[in-house]
């Protein structure tokens, strides 16, 4: 009996001595390391849904998104338009289904997605949330965006694009994502 009780007031002691121990090094840390400011996703996320130019084969129209089309498969599909001071310096999301992305600012290129043609499973690069870096300079430059598929349809298929603080836009869709699983 005496050797029960003797483990059980070890074992006591060792979950003391480990809270202790974590509370020493967590007050520690805080007295000793300093942080000046850890917020992120504090900023605003827009919508950019208006204002873009769609283009498809020899037809050149306003459009606002969502925005579906009809595309032959491997047609090039674009949307474009103005960088105003609003966008310069922010970053860009979006969704691409099934379909490679080649941008250019100004006439030079600033991001692709899947051009390289190595797909590990099918004829795509899959589906993936896009964050493309609008440079501070580049007010007044034409954003030129052109996708492809190998699909019927899919490469005139343009979902809601939002725009902020880089930070704050893949912040904004995290939470989007886990909210499901987050308690009412």
């Amino acid at each position: 009996m005496e050797k029960t009780g003797r483990k059980k007031n070890i074992i006591r002691f060792l979950g003391w001595m480990s809270l202790a121990l974590s509370v020493g090094v967590i007050l520690l840390a805080a007295l000793t390391f300093t942080n000046e400011n850890t917020t992120v996703g504090t900023g605003a996320v827009q919508a950019l849904n208006s204002g873009w130019t769609f283009t498809a084969e020899e037809e050149s129209k306003e459009v606002t998104l969502p925005y579906f089309a009809k595309s032959e498969p491997y047609d090039a599909v674009c949307l474009s338009r103005i960088v105003d001071e609003e966008l310069a310096g922010k970053t860009l999301a979006f969704l691409s289904a099934d379909k490679t992305l080649f941008i250019t600012l100004g006439g030079e290129k600033i991001y692709s997605f899947g051009w390289d043609g190595n797909h590990w499973f099918g004829k795509t690069p899959g589906s993936i949330k896009n964050y493309v870096d609008i440079p501070a300079d580049a007010v007044g430059k034409e954003l030129f965006i052109m996708s492809t598929s190998p699909y019927s349809d899919y490469a005139g298929i343009w979902g809601p694009v939002t725009y902020g603080a880089r930070d704050d836009v893949i912040l904004h869709d995290l939470r989007r994502l886990f909210r499901p699983l987050s308690p009412s």
